[in-house]
């Protein structure tokens, strides 16, 4: 499930199949190489009270699989065998992707178990609607922020800009940071805690949408536009014109990622 890649994150002092030395004290144990759901990683060793800890460095390998594409909608994550293969019992595994499953990206099935959750275009739709709701009603508050908020977006865009998502899969992932990060500087701006909240709650379907379902040249180039519309608005102080660009730049967005889903999953 986890790739050896990530072995550097885990064992950050580790070279050449040597994994770190344990730390010091009766309490630690150390955690041998392992292969979870066929993947081969490597755990440091963990103090055996600090069950806290572990569960947040499964959480982080197992989103990051996710989020990449590495781990596709749908694989089981079978909870006894991760932890068995850790050494370690089901309760941080259990308490890692059930956090998982609050963020959109594990869902749990009656009986059978954790899986990596499918993106369904009812998903998709709700996440935009919510998106409409809170951008479209940011925009104005933005405004009144002056001209740091254009000037960071015009930034943002230019970056999105210059990526070739057809490149590879990392390309697509730094394109669906960007597209995020973009749209989440107005809100950030009016510096409402809890409609950041909401929108970073979106976060990661969206960036597992944007990576497993990169947009065509065709769209890039629509997006290029949309996001210099958003920005002319902005930097103009028109909110009825930022509004009107926000919203149907959504409404494209969501219409195009719909439809990719839909080619994709007929080819499957």
């Amino acid at each position: 499930m986890v790739s050896s890649r990530l072995h550097n994150i885990l064992v950050p002092e580790a070279s050449h199949g040597m994994s770190a030395p344990p730390p010091a004290g009766r309490d630690a144990r150390r955690m041998p190489p392992v292969a979870i759901m066929g993947r081969v990683i490597i755990m440091e060793s963990v103090p055996l009270q600090n069950l806290g800890r572990l569960s947040d460095r499964i959480y982080s390998i197992v989103k990051e699989e996710i989020l990449s594409g590495r781990l596709a909608p749908g694989q089981h994550l079978a909870l006894e065998e991760i932890a068995q293969n850790l050494g370690v019992s089901t309760t941080p595994i259990r308490d890692a992707l059930s956090q998982l499953a609050a963020d959109g990206l594990v869902e749990w099935r009656p009986r059978r178990g954790a899986y990596v959750a499918h993106l369904t275009p009812k998903t998709i739709s709700e996440i935009y609607q919510v998106r409409k709701i809170l951008e479209y009603g940011a925009a104005e508050l933005a405004i009144a922020r002056g001209a740091a908020v254009a000037d960071e977006m015009r930034s943002l865009a230019a970056q999105i800009a210059a990526i070739d998502t057809s490149a590879d899969g990392q390309a697509a992932m730094d394109y669906a940071h960007l597209e995020l990060r973009f749209h989440a500087v107005p809100i950030e701006r009016i510096e409402n805690s809890k409609l950041l909240e909401v929108y970073n709650s979106l976060s990661s379907v969206m960036i597992v949408a944007f990576t497993l379902y990169p947009a065509d040249s065709r769209r890039r180039a629509d997006v290029v536009a949309e996001h210099e519309a958003i920005v002319a608005a902005l930097t103009a102080g028109d909110a009825v014109w930022a509004r009107a660009a926000i919203y149907a730049h959504l409404e494209n967005a969501q219409a195009s990622l719909l439809a990719r889903i839909h080619e994709l999953q007929l080819c499957e």
